[in-house]
């Protein structure tokens, strides 16, 4: 694939280490900060620009002063994996989106003392090896998820982490000692993908996946013996009283360093808020 170059100025030569993406016909660019030149096999194309680039060919530019791609992480066998623990207990808030992932897993963090890891903000600032491309379909990136899980594993051995993500199969099962799936009825849902300027297509798919509770489904297969928390969370007084659900929960962790820490995980196993 051809690949596009931004030096620092127009008139310098590509220089190594500097941002290169590809750059795909049909697809339109936006002036967006920071600025940067493009450079396109020995022709510049138009005003600085930022990257961003949509359109039926697909494909996201961007500038890449993204952080190396990280090595592989070791591969461990069935019974090291088994054995392996973090440092702290980590947990898995997922749902579809609009749920409330990001609100709901920082609340948490700063309740609980644990450090809120969003992997969709993680893959967009680590852009030149994070994605594998762009779904025009759907008008989103396609994660990397190899290059994304080398570079979670050492947050995720250090452990404390709240991953925050919608999807979840691709995870390894010894990052993660508690799974949390926020649940959102359809009103709620299709107000809030509106108010985010989802198109018509990406809402309707949206509000069926969770009509047929397709992440939570997800989660249960990809964390079948992981203690599980259920909850809804369509109103705004919701969020109070699901960071206390799962702060209690996380306390019930071996290893949390919280006041419940060591209580049996089991009564979370499979716990469900009722429905508002």
């Amino acid at each position: 694939m051809r690949r596009i170059l931004a030096p620092p100025s127009a008139g310098a030569h590509p220089s190594p280490g500097r941002a290169y993406f590809p750059l795909r016909t049909g697809c339109s660019l936006r002036v967006l900060p920071p600025v940067l030149p493009l450079y396109d096999g020995g022709q510049w194309r138009g005003t600085p620009v930022a990257v961003v680039c949509t359109g039926s060919a697909g494909g996201v530019v961007r500038p890449a002063d993204s952080p190396p791609r990280p090595e592989p992480a070791p591969r461990l066998t069935e019974a090291e994996a088994a054995a392996w623990r973090p440092g702290r207990p980590n947990i898995l808030l997922t749902g579809t989106p609009g749920t409330g992932k990001s609100t709901t897993a920082a609340a948490v963090a700063a309740a609980v003392g644990l450090t809120h890891l969003d992997v969709g903000a993680y893959a967009a600032a680590r852009a030149a090896w994070a994605y594998d491309g762009w779904d025009a379909a759907r008008g989103c990136h396609l994660l990397n998820e190899d290059a994304v899980a080398d570079g979670l594993e050492a947050s995720m051995t250090t452990g404390g982490i709240v991953l925050d993500y919608h999807s979840v199969d691709w995870l390894p099962l010894r990052w993660v000692q508690l799974v949390v799936v926020l649940r959102a009825h359809t009103e709620s849902l299709y107000d809030r993908l509106t108010a985010r300027g989802y198109a018509d297509a990406k809402r309707r798919e949206n509000v069926e996946a969770e009509v047929h509770q397709v992440v939570l489904d997800e989660a249960i297969d990809a964390f079948p013996d992981t203690p599980r928390l259920v909850l809804w969370a369509d109103l705004p007084s919701s969020l109070s009283r699901n960071v206390a659900a799962i702060a209690a929960a996380y306390a019930a962790l071996p290893g949390s360093g919280t006041a419940g820490d060591g209580a049996s995980p089991t009564a979370t196993r499979t716990a469900t808020t009722t429905p508002i």
